[in-house]
């Protein structure tokens, strides 16, 4: 019996394979691995779809998925050894700290549950500049985000393609 309340959505199949990004709904803002800051963790802070704001879809197994961020190479990681720490693009292989559940948020939103700890990913955005942590037991506006594809490899099923022609020319080697 999979009990699925609205405060913690209904899981959900990831777009495996696919190049996406993550707007956080609590401030429109674009989820940025930031490659500049050590151990590149991830926050809701760009205007725009750049390199650093793209994540490659893994599938992780078990219906979980991993994120490959396109501004390090590397998974995004919950740490949850130590209090406090954000998401980070900085690990070299998948093990629990880098396998997230897709929750349905409605209105085409998504959470991110982190299987390390069974919290939501949050924006968190009353703090300036705060990075993402997998610490919500809810699905609120802080813990809803919003995707989609960029620069799609060959397959049209996407309905939404009109994101995809201006950020397919920045797959060249672009840093931040």
């Amino acid at each position: 019996s999979s009990s699925s309340s609205s405060s913690s959505g209904t899981v959900i199949t990831p777009p495996y394979g696919k190049t996406i990004y993550l707007q956080a709904t609590a401030n429109s803002k674009y989820v940025s691995a930031v490659a500049r800051e050590q151990q590149a963790p991830l926050k809701a802070n760009a205007g725009h779809i750049l390199e650093w704001e793209t994540f490659e879809v893994v599938d992780a197994g078990g219906g979980y998925s991993a994120l490959r961020a396109h501004a390090t190479g590397k998974f995004v990681r919950a740490t949850l050894s130590q209090a406090g720490v954000p998401l980070e693009a900085d690990a070299d292989t998948i093990k629990e700290w880098e396998q997230f559940q897709w929750l349905d948020a409605g209105n085409g939103a998504i959470g991110l549950k982190a299987k390390a700890n069974g919290l939501m990913v949050s924006a968190r955005m009353k703090e300036t500049d705060a990075p993402l942590k997998a610490t919500a037991n809810h699905l609120l506006s802080w813990e809803t985000f919003k995707w989609g594809e960029t620069g799609s490899s060959s397959s049209s099923s996407s309905s939404s393609s009109s994101s995809s022609s201006s950020s397919s020319s920045s797959s060249s080697s672009s840093s931040g």
